[in-house]
């Protein structure tokens, strides 16, 4: 499977998660994912707006609900690997850190 599929995979599972969790708080306000050649290597990461709203999606099981709607709709979409990898981070961390080119080095 080459890059641009998998790119497509990745892009149409976080589509759907994002439907599926749409009027959930909180938001997923933006989201960035990495795709190579391995689909062993895809990085999929979701921010909150902000660092509180992370901690409190993560303390309430909102995160891990919002990463297993990700991965069953990559499974779904037959993307081939079951080890994705699936973070969370908040705009604010990502802005202190020098912005995404810096943050996802």
């Amino acid at each position: 499977m080459d890059a641009n599929a998998l790119e497509s995979m990745a892009r149409q599972s976080i589509y759907r998660m994002l439907a599926a969790v749409a009027d959930q708080s909180p938001a997923i306000v933006t989201h960035v994912a990495i795709v190579g050649t391995d689909p062993d290597g895809l990085e999929i990461h979701l921010a909150y707006r902000d660092r509180e709203q992370r901690l409190a999606a993560r303390a309430s099981g909102h995160s891990e609900r919002v990463r297993q709607l990700l991965l069953a709709a990559l499974t779904e979409l037959g993307y081939p690997s079951d080890r994705p990898t699936v973070s969370f981070v908040s705009v604010e961390e990502v802005d202190a850190q020098g912005g995404p080119s810096m943050y996802f080095k």
